[in-house]
Protein backbone atom coordinates (compact mmCIF):
# COMPACT_ATOMS: atom_id res chain seq x y z
CA UNK A 1 0.00 0.00 0.00
CA UNK A 2 0.78 3.32 -0.85
CA UNK A 3 2.19 5.62 2.00
CA UNK A 4 0.83 8.63 0.73
CA UNK A 5 -1.10 10.33 -2.10
CA UNK A 6 -0.90 13.12 -4.61
CA UNK A 7 -3.56 14.41 -5.80
CA UNK A 8 -4.04 17.10 -8.53
CA UNK A 9 -6.40 19.36 -11.16
CA UNK A 10 -5.23 17.80 -14.37
CA UNK A 11 -2.95 14.97 -15.77
CA UNK A 12 -0.76 17.40 -17.21
CA UNK A 13 -0.05 18.02 -13.43
CA UNK A 14 0.83 15.05 -12.27
CA UNK A 15 3.36 13.92 -14.58
CA UNK A 16 5.10 17.48 -14.22
CA UNK A 17 5.06 16.73 -10.28
CA UNK A 18 5.89 12.87 -10.59
CA UNK A 19 9.00 14.00 -12.74
CA UNK A 20 10.39 16.31 -10.05
CA UNK A 21 10.07 14.04 -7.17
CA UNK A 22 13.14 11.56 -5.83
CA UNK A 23 12.19 7.73 -7.00
CA UNK A 24 12.04 6.68 -3.65
CA UNK A 25 8.93 9.47 -2.82
CA UNK A 26 7.61 8.50 -5.93
CA UNK A 27 7.65 4.60 -5.45
CA UNK A 28 5.60 5.10 -2.12
CA UNK A 29 3.09 7.88 -3.56
CA UNK A 30 0.09 7.03 -5.26
CA UNK A 31 -0.60 9.75 -8.15
CA UNK A 32 -4.33 11.03 -9.20
CA UNK A 33 -6.11 13.66 -10.55
CA UNK A 34 -9.55 14.80 -11.03
CA UNK A 35 -10.37 17.15 -14.15
CA UNK A 36 -11.44 20.52 -11.97
CA UNK A 37 -10.42 21.73 -9.12
CA UNK A 38 -13.46 20.52 -7.45
CA UNK A 39 -13.03 17.10 -8.37
CA UNK A 40 -9.79 16.65 -7.55
CA UNK A 41 -10.65 18.54 -3.84
CA UNK A 42 -13.18 15.46 -3.64
CA UNK A 43 -10.86 12.98 -4.30
CA UNK A 44 -8.97 14.37 -1.33
CA UNK A 45 -11.46 14.23 1.29
CA UNK A 46 -12.19 10.50 -0.32
CA UNK A 47 -8.71 9.34 0.56
CA UNK A 48 -8.50 11.19 3.64
CA UNK A 49 -12.25 9.67 4.80
CA UNK A 50 -11.97 6.80 3.42
CA UNK A 51 -8.51 5.24 2.73
CA UNK A 52 -6.63 7.58 5.95
CA UNK A 53 -3.95 8.10 3.88
CA UNK A 54 -2.04 11.61 4.16
CA UNK A 55 -3.26 13.78 1.00
CA UNK A 56 -1.43 16.61 -0.96
CA UNK A 57 -3.73 18.51 -3.00
CA UNK A 58 -2.07 20.38 -5.07
CA UNK A 59 -4.29 22.98 -7.37
CA UNK A 60 -3.76 25.93 -10.14
CA UNK A 61 -5.03 29.03 -8.72
CA UNK A 62 -5.46 30.67 -11.92
CA UNK A 63 -5.05 34.27 -10.74
CA UNK A 64 -2.20 35.86 -9.01
CA UNK A 65 -4.61 37.79 -7.06
CA UNK A 66 -3.17 37.40 -3.39
CA UNK A 67 -6.55 38.17 -1.67
CA UNK A 68 -8.14 35.25 -3.94
CA UNK A 69 -5.46 33.17 -3.39
CA UNK A 70 -5.30 33.49 0.28
CA UNK A 71 -9.29 32.76 -0.28
CA UNK A 72 -9.04 29.64 -2.07
CA UNK A 73 -6.14 28.28 0.48
CA UNK A 74 -8.59 28.78 3.40
CA UNK A 75 -11.36 27.24 1.92
CA UNK A 76 -9.62 23.82 0.39
CA UNK A 77 -7.60 23.39 3.91
CA UNK A 78 -11.26 23.49 5.93
CA UNK A 79 -12.99 21.08 3.02
CA UNK A 80 -10.14 18.64 4.18
CA UNK A 81 -9.77 19.73 7.27
CA UNK A 82 -13.55 18.94 8.03
CA UNK A 83 -13.01 14.97 6.52
CA UNK A 84 -9.37 14.11 8.04
CA UNK A 85 -9.76 11.89 11.38
CA UNK A 86 -6.82 13.84 12.05
CA UNK A 87 -4.40 12.16 9.20
CA UNK A 88 -1.84 14.89 7.77
CA UNK A 89 -2.50 16.70 4.67
CA UNK A 90 -1.52 19.79 3.03
CA UNK A 91 -3.06 22.21 0.41
CA UNK A 92 -0.52 23.43 -2.68
CA UNK A 93 -1.33 26.00 -4.81
CA UNK A 94 0.68 26.59 -8.23
CA UNK A 95 0.25 30.37 -9.02
CA UNK A 96 -0.98 30.89 -11.38
CA UNK A 97 -0.62 27.10 -12.95
CA UNK A 98 1.43 24.18 -12.55
CA UNK A 99 3.06 24.59 -15.91
CA UNK A 100 4.71 27.92 -13.78
CA UNK A 101 7.57 25.27 -12.70
CA UNK A 102 8.88 25.16 -16.25
CA UNK A 103 9.31 29.08 -16.69
CA UNK A 104 12.28 28.50 -13.71
CA UNK A 105 14.80 27.91 -16.22
CA UNK A 106 14.45 30.96 -19.42
CA UNK A 107 17.24 29.15 -21.28
CA UNK A 108 15.98 26.17 -21.27
CA UNK A 109 12.45 26.79 -22.27
CA UNK A 110 14.59 29.51 -25.37
CA UNK A 111 16.54 26.53 -26.47
CA UNK A 112 13.07 24.32 -26.76
CA UNK A 113 11.24 27.28 -28.45
CA UNK A 114 14.45 27.97 -30.63
CA UNK A 115 14.26 31.46 -30.10
CA UNK A 116 15.06 34.57 -27.73
CA UNK A 117 12.11 36.20 -25.33
CA UNK A 118 12.22 39.63 -24.01
CA UNK A 119 11.86 40.80 -20.58
CA UNK A 120 8.70 41.78 -21.56
CA UNK A 121 7.39 38.72 -23.18
CA UNK A 122 9.01 36.37 -20.44
CA UNK A 123 6.94 38.54 -17.99
CA UNK A 124 3.63 38.14 -19.57
CA UNK A 125 4.28 34.62 -20.00
CA UNK A 126 4.77 33.73 -16.21
CA UNK A 127 1.47 35.89 -15.51
CA UNK A 128 -0.01 32.95 -18.24
CA UNK A 129 2.42 30.45 -18.54
CA UNK A 130 -0.04 27.88 -19.87
CA UNK A 131 -0.77 29.61 -23.13
CA UNK A 132 2.27 31.34 -23.17
CA UNK A 133 4.01 27.82 -23.61
CA UNK A 134 1.44 26.39 -25.85
CA UNK A 135 2.45 29.54 -27.74
CA UNK A 136 6.04 29.26 -28.20
CA UNK A 137 6.04 25.24 -28.19
CA UNK A 138 3.25 24.39 -30.57
CA UNK A 139 0.01 23.17 -28.40
CA UNK A 140 -1.44 23.02 -25.20
CA UNK A 141 -1.56 18.76 -25.52
CA UNK A 142 2.51 19.04 -26.21
CA UNK A 143 3.62 21.31 -23.62
CA UNK A 144 4.30 18.73 -20.48
CA UNK A 145 5.51 15.73 -23.50
CA UNK A 146 8.15 18.39 -25.01
CA UNK A 147 8.95 19.61 -21.98
CA UNK A 148 9.59 16.81 -19.98
CA UNK A 149 11.21 14.61 -22.52
CA UNK A 150 14.06 17.37 -22.93
CA UNK A 151 14.99 17.99 -19.46
CA UNK A 152 18.40 18.16 -18.17
CA UNK A 153 19.80 17.64 -14.74
CA UNK A 154 20.13 21.30 -14.32
CA UNK A 155 16.24 22.22 -15.52
CA UNK A 156 15.24 19.43 -13.00
CA UNK A 157 17.21 21.04 -9.78
CA UNK A 158 15.82 24.31 -10.86
CA UNK A 159 12.67 23.16 -10.63
CA UNK A 160 12.88 21.18 -7.46
CA UNK A 161 13.80 24.99 -6.03
CA UNK A 162 10.38 26.19 -6.29
CA UNK A 163 8.34 26.32 -2.98
CA UNK A 164 5.72 24.85 -4.51
CA UNK A 165 8.15 21.15 -5.25
CA UNK A 166 10.03 22.02 -2.28
CA UNK A 167 7.18 21.68 0.05
CA UNK A 168 5.52 18.98 -1.90
CA UNK A 169 9.20 17.40 -1.43
CA UNK A 170 9.26 18.04 2.53
CA UNK A 171 5.53 16.91 3.04
CA UNK A 172 5.68 13.57 1.47
CA UNK A 173 9.07 12.65 2.87
CA UNK A 174 8.22 13.69 6.29
CA UNK A 175 4.96 11.01 5.68
CA UNK A 176 7.49 8.54 3.75
CA UNK A 177 10.45 8.49 5.48
CA UNK A 178 9.10 9.19 9.13
CA UNK A 179 5.60 7.66 9.16
CA UNK A 180 3.94 10.96 10.59
CA UNK A 181 0.57 10.44 9.01
CA UNK A 182 -1.14 12.10 11.80
CA UNK A 183 -1.22 15.37 12.75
Amino acid sequence: MKKAYVITNGQSALGILNRLLPDNIVNETEFAFGAFRSSACSLARSVLAVKQRPVVLVVDTDTTDESVIEEQSLLLEELLDYVSPGIRFDVLLAVPKTEMLFLQDQTFVERLANRKFSDTEWEAGRLNPKEFLSDVLGGEDQIAEKILGNLDEQTIHSMQKHPLVNNLHKFLSSVINDNEIYR
